[in-house]
Formats: structure tokens, sequence, C-alpha cells
């Protein structure tokens, strides 16, 4: 990996409003994430679809890897960053250290060669409830951003067992990048989706000191129009969630629990994703 510039990661979980905090940082000009697959900054998302096929892992290994997703990023004044989720960071550090170049490379050495030279921003979100209900939501739709929603005519179902199944993927998740940063004693920039919303400067302020860059860049409010996604199917499902929970409906709670392993989550994910709508109905 080249060592020019100051390289960053946003670690995160599905939908802790990652994408419009990337959108903010973009609009500065000097904090990296230049757009990628249709502006969600998740750089590693095409190797992953591919399955790392289109690698040639005779001349590749893991920083050479990360060079191309880094240095695509980069903004005029060498800072370079993009966003990641743990699955992604996961599989990536897998693969790269038992194929190619980095063949037998042990997880230790890989983590530790990626701490010595990235620094960390870890966004978070308070309310896991509201995080697992936009989840469970999103898969119905497929609307990962404001933009797309807006076009989603379909149907949304309430769906306790998604829910449920997307809360325990956050925990799992949240609780893997905990073991990470504690395993290198990192002390990442840690900001909260609920904060950033109230003062959006202030986050901004605050990544760019934690990188040095100066001055503070100035957001740019108007360049990504992303907006918050919640609306009234999401305090609705979050409503009734609250209520199940706390009810006596313990044969729905046990079967989200026996259906939670992956293989299930990734049929059913698949399922949704193709289940026929009724065109012009929303909410349920």
């Amino acid at each position: 990996m080249n060592s020019a510039g100051t390289r960053y990661l946003v670690c995160s979980v599905p939908r802790s409003g990652s994408t419009l905090f990337c959108h903010l940082l973009r609009s500065t000009g000097r904090l990296g994430m230049q757009p990628f697959d249709g502006g969600r900054f998740e750089y590693l998302v095409p190797y992953l679809r591919g399955r790392f096929k289109q690698v040639d892992w005779s001349s590749t290994g893991l920083f050479d890897l990360l060079e191309i997703p880094f240095g695509s990023s980069a903004t005029s004044n060498g800072v370079m960053g993009f966003k990641v989720m743990w699955d992604q960071f996961d599989r990536l550090l897998e693969t790269a250290r038992t194929r190619g170049r980095d063949r037998g490379m042990s997880r230790t050495e890989a983590e530790s060669r990626l701490v010595s030279r990235t620094r960390f921003v870890w966004l978070r979100r308070r309310d896991g409830v509201r995080q697992a209900v936009s989840w469970a939501k999103v898969l119905q739709s497929n609307a990962w951003n404001s933009r797309v929603q807006r076009e989603f005519r379909g149907r949304y179902l309430y769906d306790f067992p998604g829910i449920t199944l997307a809360l325990r993927r956050i925990h799992a998740a949240e609780a893997a990048w905990q073991r990470f940063f504690d395993r290198w004693g990192v002390a990442p920039l840690t900001l909260y989706y609920e904060d950033y919303l109230e003062d959006r400067d202030a986050a901004i302020r605050s990544v760019a000191e934690g990188l040095g860059v100066a001055p503070v860049p100035v957001l740019d409010l108007q360049a990504d129009p992303i907006e918050v996604q919640s609306d009234g199917v999401n305090l609705e499902w979050e409503r009734r969630y609250r209520e199940d929970s706390r009810s006596a409906l313990t044969s729905v709670r046990a079967m989200a629990v026996a259906v939670g392993s992956p293989a299930w989550w990734s049929t059913y994910a698949e399922r949704l994703r193709h289940r026929p709508t009724v065109p012009g109905h929303v909410g349920d």
C-alpha cells in the first residue's frame, strides 16, 4: 500500500445512516469518499459480489487490493476513505490472506498491518430497534437510500421475525467491531447517527480534526441531497415491535430464534426482494 496520504475507514453496520454520513464527508471535497457504486461508498462491494473472480491473485495481495478503493476515494489533498461493514471487512481479510501473494498470512498479521496504516471512524446507532426496523423494511423495498425509496411503489408487510433477526445481526456485528478495536488497542473516532443528525457540521469537524485536515472543511449540503429514510411505516413498525416484544408472543419469538441461521437469513432476504408487490399500497 502506498505510504502517501491519510487513509481511514468508516466502520459501520447496515442502517446506521452511513450513506448520508458519507455524502456529508464527500460534500467537503477534502475528506475522501469520492462517489462510487451509485454513491453508496462501499468500494469493496464489486469484489464481494464477484467473489473476487476479477482479481488476479498471482500479482495481488491484501494491500494491493486495498490500494484500489483507497486511491479511488481520494480527494486532492491526499485524504482517502470509504465505508465498510463488518461482514465485508471480515470476508476481505479472510479471502486475501488465503489467496494470492499473501497466502499463508495469519489473520493477526493481516489485521496488524492494516491497523498500522489506517485510521478508523466508527459510526453507530443508539436505538437498535429503530435500526433493525429500518433493515427489515429495506429488505422488502431494496431501497438503500432515499432516492430509491421515493420510487418504491410496493407494499410493506410488518415482520416481527425479520426485525428480530436484523436486531441480532446488528448486535453481532457491533460486537465484532468492538472485539477488533479492543484486540489492537484502537480508539476509533466514535460517532452516533442520532448525534450527527442534530449537528452535522460538528460531526464533520470532528472527523477532519481527527484526521489532521486543516483548515476544517465546510459542508455543502446541496451537493448530495440524500435524506433520512424513516417515515410513518418505520414509526408504526417500531411501535408494534416494542409492544409485541413485551407480549406473550413466545411462539413467534421462538420461531425467530430458530430460523436465525445465516443460511436462513440469506434465503429470507432473497425471498423478500422477489416478493410480488401491490402497486400503490404502502404500509400494513
